[in-house]
């Protein structure tokens, strides 16, 4: 098991223009399919990442985007968010991540992910 995340030294809140039909949106190389759970986290909340990671295993450079309506609907509060993102395995897991960032209306491009298959 373990846990990767960008921590602030203090709680701070997203700006409006970033959270208008905001998501998170990253890069990454998975090399190695998640073996058990994981979990993608903003703030106080995580959703289910396991089924998005095992799909991106072996296929190269691909980039995430996750609406920020996700992480509100399990308790995110995008006025005091302290750990803008988080990554946690219970098993074994190869993944590189890089971009990270918080871009105002990309949650509703095409390829963002949908909120239901991240639970």
């Amino acid at each position: 098991p373990a846990r990767l995340e960008a921590h602030a030294g203090k709680p701070a809140a997203l700006p409006s223009f970033a959270t208008a039909d905001g998501a998170l949106v990253f890069d990454t190389i998975v090399s190695a399919a998640p073996a058990a759970g994981v979990t993608l986290g903003m703030g106080t909340a995580s959703l289910d990442a396991g089924a998005l990671f095992r799909s991106l295993a072996g296929k190269g450079k691909q980039s995430v985007k996750i609406p920020l309506a996700c992480f509100t609907a399990k308790g995110a509060d995008l006025a005091s968010i302290d750990t803008p993102f988080a990554v946690a395995s219970e098993g074994a897991f190869s993944a590189a991540f890089a971009n990270i960032q918080v871009v105002g209306g990309a949650a509703k491009d095409k390829d963002a992910q949908a909120c239901d298959a991240m639970k």
